[in-house]
């Protein structure tokens, strides 16, 4: 039997050891969070108070160790202090139980196979934990436990990756996320953008791809009225959305900033270039602006071909819509043909 164990120990030793020199060998991020010291000292917390979090896959190749893929974690948003205290007990509210690793796709893919340009970059999942796209930023701690500060555990973040993780030195920076992971980079593109400037002198390249983050505050297909302006009014007043939108938007805005937290104003006052990935029948989009309230017949979008005529119908009005806003995107009076400006483009489809 002490034989045994002595094997056994000596087994487990070296497969541990394998397996933990096996994830970084094959480039899948692993969970490092923030010292609570660098936390403390602007109050950039999750939901439930404890230190933000990134996912980290340092470069595998020489050649590209100066080159980083930012993804905005996604995952929805809470829009009451209820939502928000339920959001806080899991991991979309808390570092406290997040698991050891974590993988993705697309960009940030680990296999050269299938992310041949990317896979070998340093790859960092920003963790959302605080519920409003990174935007937040609320002095007080509401109901004596939720923290609504999102904008500040973005500059941490940031901060964080400069000072331990070598970004200084970034020289290429691609800045994605999807669903609310996109939604958070038409937020914050500018925003990413000019902190990088001033902390990473070396910068020569940076690109943003949101991907299916576009939700749109368009007008009810049934109503005519607009729906999701008003939910995001009342979120941009919930969380003090003040620093986490678009400043040029912003400053535009004196009167209604909270409009800048529809992701197409975003859009068009973002400096840096711009390439849109997105759904013409985006579900978020449907769900709180065409589809808000659902027409007759409208609950078959999740299989489209089980849809009938009008509604088929419906639906092709409602791409038509979508993609004309984008192209011709209307602002204060006049047309801002953002789509056209050096480095931006799109790629919105149908599915």
């Amino acid at each position: 039997m002490y034989k045994t164990t002595l094997l056994l120990v000596a087994l487990c030793v070296f497969f541990c050891t394998a397996v933990e020199v096996d994830v970084k060998a094959s480039g899948t991020p692993a969970l490092e969070i923030v010292p609570k010291e660098l936390a403390d000292a602007t109050g950039a917390y999750c939901l439930d108070g404890s230190p933000p979090a990134v996912y980290f896959a340092p470069a595998r190749n020489e050649s590209v160790k100066d080159n980083w893929v930012l993804y905005f974690k996604g995952g929805s948003a809470c829009l009451s202090i209820a939502d928000c205290a339920k959001r806080a007990a899991g991991v979309e509210g808390s570092t406290k139980k997040l698991t050891a690793t974590y993988s993705r796709s697309g960009p940030m893919d680990a296999s050269l196979t299938t992310n041949p340009l990317f896979a070998e970059w340093n790859r960092v999942v920003l963790w959302y934990c605080d519920g409003m796209f990174f935007a937040g930023d609320r002095d007080d701690v509401v109901d004596g436990k939720l923290y609504f500060r999102g904008f500040r555990v973005l500059r941490v973040l940031l901060d964080y990756l400069v000072k331990e993780k070598g970004m200084g030195n970034a020289k290429e920076v691609l800045l994605t996320g999807g669903s609310a992971g996109g939604y958070s980079g038409y937020l914050h593109t500018d925003t990413v953008h000019e902190y990088l400037k001033e902390n990473a002198k070396g910068l020569v390249k940076y690109k943003s791809i949101p991907l299916s983050g576009l939700f749109l505050n368009a007008s009810s297909i049934v109503t005519g009225k607009y729906n999701f302006g008003t939910v995001m009014k009342s979120n941009f007043e919930l969380h003090n959305i003040t620093q986490g939108v678009n400043k040029q938007c912003f400053d535009a805005h004196p009167g209604q900033p909270y409009l800048c937290a529809a992701p197409e104003l975003d859009y068009a006052y973002t400096k840096a270039p711009i390439f849109l990935a997105n759904s013409l029948l985006d579900y978020a989009t449907l769900r709180y602006s065409y589809w808000n309230p659902q027409p007759k017949g409208g609950n078959c979008i999740a299989k489209t071909e089980t849809c009938d005529a009008t509604v088929i119908e419906l639906l092709n009005k409602v791409q038509d819509n979508f993609k004309e806003t984008m192209i011709t995107i209307k602002e204060k009076g006049a047309t801002v043909p953002a789509m056209e400006n050096k480095g931006n483009g799109a790629f919105l489809h149908n599915c």
